[in-house]
């Protein structure tokens, strides 16, 4: 059945396929990805095949995998490393986590430990992998808000809500500018 995959996938790109012969690619994405990776790289794509006509789908990273195992999707872009043995992967690039705060939060101009960065008031994204960590590790987390998207992370810490923990390209474009900056947590920076 692989095979036979493979050679759909093939013929379906050939150069000379028009967009009425072909169904749309569905390519699956985690929520970060989906927005600050995946355009990006569906772009190029579109560039060199232009009549292809593509989907995008983003839920987490559990569920595009379920979808990727069912064949509903046919290429997939997730935040973690899958443990599927059905599934083929690759790494496309490392992501950072890390923690950020409003420029005025004092924590902005201190570095802190896990251990003290897990008792601030947190503002994370549900279904993270990293409270499940850090709750391994034994640290008590103080999360006052978990979101859904990382968008509404960063507009809650803007709000004052807390310190948020994203993906550094989540929200590198509001460090750049100002409005947000990083908290140095080494320990952090390893996980």
């Amino acid at each position: 059945p692989m095979l036979a995959e493979a050679e759909n996938l093939e013929k379906r790109f050939k150069n000379n396929v028009t967009i009425n012969d072909t169904a749309p690619l569905t390519v699956g994405g985690s929520h970060n990805v989906s927005v600050n990776v995946l355009p990006k790289l569906l772009m190029a794509f579109k560039r060199l095949h232009p009549s292809i006509q593509v989907i995008l789908e983003t839920n987490e990273s559990p569920v595009i995998e379920k979808r990727l195992l069912a064949s509903e999707l046919e290429i997939a872009l997730i935040t973690n490393p899958s443990h599927h043995a059905e599934i083929a992967y690759e790494p496309y690039e490392e992501m950072e986590l890390i923690a950020f705060c409003l420029p005025s939060n004092p924590l902005a101009r201190k570095q802190l430990t896990l251990k003290e960065l897990s008792e601030c008031p947190l503002v994370l994204r549900r279904g993270g992998r990293l409270e499940k960590v850090l709750m391994n590790l034994g640290y008590k987390m103080n999360i006052v808000l978990r979101c859904e998207v990382s968008g509404a992370v960063k507009a809650a810490v803007r709000m004052g809500m807390g310190v948020g923990i994203l993906y550094r390209n989540a929200v590198a474009s509001r460090v750049n500018k100002g409005s947000l900056r990083v908290i140095n947590v080494p320990e952090l920076k390893q996980m």
